[in-house]
């Protein structure tokens, strides 16, 4: 029987929730309010893609964690849902 969380996060579906608005200029020598600025305004919800009930959020690789901050809370503004981000890798130039 799997536990509250495992449930919690079973994944059923994939869904293509984002399309991106703008490119984003990656500069690793950026501090935090330099990327934040970045990634402002560079997704867009698809809002007719998105499932009732909580959602797992996958990013590939990840630096800053402004994208993961950023798609949560767009998930979260479009649907109130729960929302579960996943890394799954830290680049080198990661805190």
């Amino acid at each position: 029987m799997p536990t509250t969380f495992e449930a919690a996060i079973r994944v059923t579906e994939f869904y293509a929730a984002f399309a991106r608005v703008k490119p984003l200029v990656v500069d690793f020598r950026a501090n935090g309010s330099q990327q934040a600025r970045n990634i402002d305004g560079s997704l867009a919800v698809n809002v007719g893609t998105l499932p009732a009930g909580p959602v797992l959020l996958v990013d590939d690789m990840v630096d800053s964690r402004w994208t993961l901050t950023v798609a949560a809370w767009l998930l979260t503004a479009n649907g109130g849902r729960l929302v579960y981000p996943l890394a799954l890798a830290l680049t080198a130039n990661a805190e």
